[in-house]
């Protein structure tokens, strides 16, 4: 399923979409941090590109990654192959997206992007009232980017090289970064600013409706298990950061690996652990909105990995 994850600050993407009502269940906060590889869907042209390929092109396209997938040429696709795959797709991505966005901020084109032209190329041409119907007002909003910038800041130089710079645009790709991560989201969450997320808080992340239902939908009710059995581990009603964290990022998680086990399993139609080409083939689609093609951008760009 291809999902967007948005990172939780950045001034950039402040404009969010007004919630309408779901008619199925949406995949959990913690789902969505770790089922992507790019940090967010394909842009209006990519998608224009990809839209526009008929299925002769996209199988051509995908066969050709396979061979790049299948490092050991032996026509057979482990697990392990695409795990790596799937990280090195996503590093691409992040150097592109890095390489995109850097000399937007660098206005001196020193190498390095200072606070100052940061803030000045993000909010110096917005006011307070353009943040009315944000959650955050402008100042939270800044305060959370200079947050977020000095922890990037790994060397204390008081700006942001590429690399740097790379880990404050994806938090959650890097391990000094995580808790950034995960205190935004807590902050996101927590509706009434006392430092911690309740039930309903955490309900109403994923459940909104326009209209109020006579009762819950059946999922809805788990998830309300779940926060008591499982999110809130010590019991106390609230999941403090620590819980968040757990939540979030689980020690014993590793997405790309549980991404190439879902492939496996969905294309693997014999059975016998690898895929071969033409199972890939078969269930080209099903590439085309994973991780292993990242979500189908890897058939635009494979020549350069």
């Amino acid at each position: 399923m291809k999902l967007k994850f948005v990172i939780y600050s950045t001034c950039v993407s402040f404009v969010a979409a007004k919630a309408t009502q779901k008619q199925e269940k949406p995949e959990t906060r913690q789902e969505k941090l770790y089922d992507h590889m790019d940090g967010g869907v394909l842009d209006k042209e990519e998608v224009k590109k990809f839209e526009n390929m008929d299925e002769a092109e996209k199988k051509d396209r995908l066969l050709l990654i396979c061979g790049k997938i299948d490092t050991n040429a032996d026509g057979k696709i482990t697990k392990d192959e695409l795990q790596k795959w799937m990280q090195k797709t996503s590093h691409h991505y992040l150097q592109n997206d890095v390489n995109d966005q850097f000399p937007n901020h660098d206005k001196n084109n020193n190498g390095i992007i200072s606070w100052s032209e940061y803030y000045e190329s993000v909010f110096g041409m917005l006011k307070p009232e353009d943040f009315g119907e944000q959650s955050l007002t402008m100042d939270e909003m800044v305060a959370r980017d200079k947050r977020r910038f000095e922890t990037a800041d790994v060397d204390q130089s008081m700006g942001l090289d590429k690399q740097e710079y790379g880990s404050f645009l994806h938090p959650e790709d890097f391990d000094h970064m995580k808790m950034i991560t995960v205190q935004e989201t807590l902050e996101d969450l927590d509706t009434n600013k006392d430092g911690k997320i309740d039930v309903d808080e955490y309900i109403n992340d994923m459940y909104h409706p326009t209209i109020k239902p006579d009762e819950e939908p059946d999922w809805i009710k788990e998830e309300r298990t779940h926060f008591k059995k499982i999110r809130d581990s010590d019991g106390d009603g609230y999941m403090d950061l620590n819980e968040v964290k757990n939540w979030l990022m689980p020690q014993e998680y590793d997405h790309t690996e549980a991404e190439a086990e879902h492939l496996i399993i969905e294309c693997d139609e014999d059975e016998n652990g690898y895929l071969s080409y033409d199972e890939i083939l078969k269930k080209y689609d099903s590439f085309m909105t994973s991780q292993a093609t990242n979500w189908g951008e890897a058939l635009e760009y494979h020549d350069e990995l």
